[in-house]
């Protein structure tokens, strides 16, 4: 039978041939119909689970000898989330799929019988039927006769230690705690634990019914078992799961009224989070301000996750700081539990984020090209804490939490990229290329690398999709992860033709707006304009409206269009954060300093990183350097001076410019000490020219003479000047041969050498 039923399964799974299918519809005395829905990629990936394999031949088995198992709603449910995974679909659509496989499993079966064998296959199937009935009595017997009092005792404590876990894991695994809770339910219920101890069997029950009643896919179990608990049961809170079940079957006045009146912890938590989603954050809050958050509230008065909801919903409402420092109060007043502390830590990574970005961290981790690190001492603070509090985590989960396990470590590769110190932003950069380099196919890598735009070689990444390609096809995260690469390395028309040729799985692994931004930016960046237009059209469905408003514009743009205009009267309307950065490319493309200097401060002051920093210096510094602004704003952001040379370096330039002479070379003769550069040496010779020290003239030409060939031609000719001034002319010709030898083809090289180097001043230009 086994061979019969698995050549069946082969033929599903090898394209399912026209006239074979046509002979299978036929046994199931069904109209033959194409049969599209065998022929989906994702089904096919499905059917090449071994595990769905095994599952399915183990119920066509079951259902060619007329019998049932205890085991097969287990079955189903396994096979069912395999599905989802596959497909996207949700669990429920699974069970038509597993039905019309077992059908064509036996049917194909069926039809492998010869007609004059099938009286004999009959006959077997009742025999069968009565040998398992006998069985089944004796096994009543001996159950009877081994459930007592001693068997009782011993499950107890395994029941106890299972349910525990799945306690454990439901704050940072819900619907696998949800899936365990259930089979754990089965075993005391009908299976080799029902002669565990009434008390622990309604326990069991209890948390099964609990769990399940959160997801309106399995609400209907729930209140099944929520009714097999006894009267009176006093165990646990049941208007907590009636409430749950109210709220999954679309009933949430009643759950809300269930719960307003309930003076319990776990009550109250759900309560608030119900609240959240059903009336808003806003009334949350304010209904834990008037219940009882006052002084002297204590932690207990909610629950773990119940104190998650109310940090939610102030965050929710901008108050992101409020939530934090609530979080860390807890942890100071109670036990710290891992659940807090994975909330804390991502609280604190949001604060990492502009305000209207740090919403994605619910999504989990924030990654979009352009990120970058904040700079500052609150920046400082809540990487630390944010570090701390994953650190705790890790140290903390529970058994049974892998997926929460990978959860934080991604957590914390991002947040070393999001380092406010440069030099350790740096190291966490290598750390990534390093494993990309090595073939490390991790996703959560790879779209950090895309994001942060950390360069790698991906000769050994790429070696691996091809292998998995060639062997069994790839998965989810093999499309994700050949996506990245290919936007990162492609040209703009390789790029559109790629993701245009596979939409439909790129829409199935990726968020289909992220996937359209993708194709019309390529697409944009490649010139086609009447294409990108015509992907706009169709996949306007997965974009909201101002995204749209933004791609119109790029496309009037395109084809000759001024954008000022609009990307002004977009941002005044807006005041999004993505219409402000494109203001000011526009802005920086035109040259327009005066008009940009207001957008690029008001960047920064929203969000304050080092690239943003640079670009407030560079609008301040052009067309001429306005260096009293330049010194206030870098006087006012010391980090961004400590983190980077060119802040450094405009700032003494622009403090010698104020007369701060000292100050100017106290930080230019760090600079110096640090690394070789024209404008540290420009203003070595300007601090020098404006003092009057001769004497320094002199010595910055002996200083630099050994090293005038690591100079460029400019520079050089700079030096040559110097050396004609403080007395030293053979120095001075032969620098000014060596700088025309640099540059043969630079006029401004040659003129000066021609006239012999005498200008009244020889001081250089700043270059940035």
């Amino acid at each position: 039978m086994a061979e019969g039923l698995e050549q069946t399964l082969a033929s599903l799974r090898g394209g399912v041939d026209e006239i074979w299918w046509r002979n299978l519809l036929t046994q199931l005395e069904h109209e033959y119909v194409t049969p599209n829905f065998l022929r989906k990629p994702a089904v096919q990936e499905w059917l090449a689970l071994s595990e769905v394999q095994t599952a399915l031949l183990r119920l066509a088995q079951d259902n060619v000898m007329g019998r049932s198992t205890e085991d097969e709603q287990q079955i189903r449910e396994r096979l069912a989330d395999r599905y989802s995974e596959r497909t996207g679909e949700a669990s429920r659509f699974a069970q038509d799929a597993i039905d019309v496989v077992i059908a064509c499993l036996t049917a194909g079966y069926v039809a492998s019988i010869p007609r004059d064998q099938q009286p004999l296959a009959g006959m077997i199937q009742d025999s069968h039927r009565d040998v398992v009935g006998g069985l089944k009595s004796i096994e009543g017997t001996l159950r009877e006769g081994f459930g007592g009092p001693i068997v009782g005792e011993l499950l107890e404590g395994s029941v106890e230690r299972a349910l525990s876990e799945i306690l454990q894991q439901r704050m940072f695994d819900y619907s696998a705690a949800a899936r365990r809770a259930r089979q754990l339910w089965d075993r005391v219920d009908i299976g080799d634990w029902s002669a565990a101890p009434a008390r622990v069997k309604d326990s069991v029950c209890y948390w099964a019914a609990r769990l399940l009643a959160a997801d309106a896919d399995t609400v209907a179990e729930s209140r099944q078992i929520r009714e097999r608990l006894p009267a009176g049961y006093t165990g646990g809170n049941l208007c907590v799961v009636d409430a749950l079940i109210c709220s999954s079957e679309g009933d949430g006045d009643r759950a809300l009224r269930l719960l307003r009146n309930e003076d319990h912890p776990e009550a109250r938590s759900l309560l608030v989070g119900l609240l959240r989603s059903l009336k808003g954050a806003e009334e949350a809050v304010q209904w834990c301000e008037h219940e009882f958050l006052h002084p002297g509230t204590t932690p207990e008065a909610l629950a773990d996750f119940g104190w998650r909801n109310w940090a939610v919903a102030q965050a929710q409402l901008g108050r992101w700081e409020e939530a934090a420092a609530g979080l860390k109060a807890l942890a100071l007043e109670s036990e710290w539990s891992a659940v807090l502390g994975m909330w804390e830590g991502v609280v604190n990574a949001a604060l990492l984020l502009p305000e209207e970005s740090r919403g994605a961290v619910f999504e989990g981790l924030p990654t979009y090209i352009g990120i970058e690190a904040s700079v500052g001492d609150q920046a400082k603070e809540h990487h630390a804490r944010a570090a701390e509090c994953f650190e705790h985590v890790t140290r903390n989960l529970p058994t049974g939490a892998e997926n929460a396990r990978e959860e934080v470590e991604g957590w914390k590769a991002w947040l070393k990229l999001m380092d406010p110190d440069a030099q350790n932003v740096e190291r966490a950069e290598m750390e990534v290329c390093k494993a990309l380099e090595a073939g490390g196919r991790n996703g959560h890598t790879v779209t950090l690398a895309w994001a942060f735009g950390i360069p790698f070689d991906d000769e050994a990444l790429r070696r691996d999709l091809d292998r998995r390609r060639r062997i069994g096809g790839h998965t989810d995260e093999d499309v994700l992860v050949e996506c990245l690469l290919n936007q990162i390395s492609m040209s703009p028309p390789a790029f559109a033709e790629f993701v245009d040729g596979r939409l439909e799985r790129l829409d199935r692994v990726i968020p289909q707006s992220v996937v359209t931004a993708m194709l019309f930016g390529a697409l944009v960046e490649d010139g086609q304009v009447e294409r990108a237009r015509r992907v706009l059209e169709s996949r306007q469905e997965h974009i909201d409206r101002d995204t749209v408003a933004r791609m119109e514009a790029a496309l009037q743009a395109k084809e000759g269009v001024d954008p000022r205009k609009g990307l002004e009267e977009r941002y005044e309307a807006s005041g999004n954060l993505i219409d402000l950065r494109n203001l000011i490319g526009h802005l920086q493309e035109l040259g327009d300093y005066r008009a940009l200097r207001p957008h690029v401060l008001e960047l920064f002051a929203k969000v304050p990183t080092l690239r943003n920093g640079i670009d407030v210096v560079q609008a301040l510094s052009l067309p001429e350097p306005d260096h009293r602004l330049v010194v206030e704003f870098l006087g006012g952001h010391p980090a961004l001076v400590q983190q980077s040379d060119s802040m450094k370096s405009a700032l003494a330039r622009g403090q010698f410019h104020l007369g701060q002479v000292d100050a100017a070379r106290t930080i230019n003769d760090g600079l110096r000490q640090s690394r070789r550069h024209r404008n540290d040496l420009s203003l070595d010779v300007n601090i020098a020219m404006a003092t009057g020290d001769w004497e320094q003239l002199a010595s910055i030409v002996g200083r630099e003479w050994p090293r005038r060939e690591e100079h460029d031609a400019h520079t050089v000719m700079a030096l040559a000047r110097i050396a004609s001034q403080v007395g030293q002319s053979d120095r001075a010709e032969t620098l000014a041969r060596t700088a025309a030898q640099m540059a043969p083809q630079d006029p401004r090289v040659l003129t000066r050498e021609a006239l012999n180097w005498r200008c009244e001043s020889p001081v250089l230009g700043c270059r940035r």
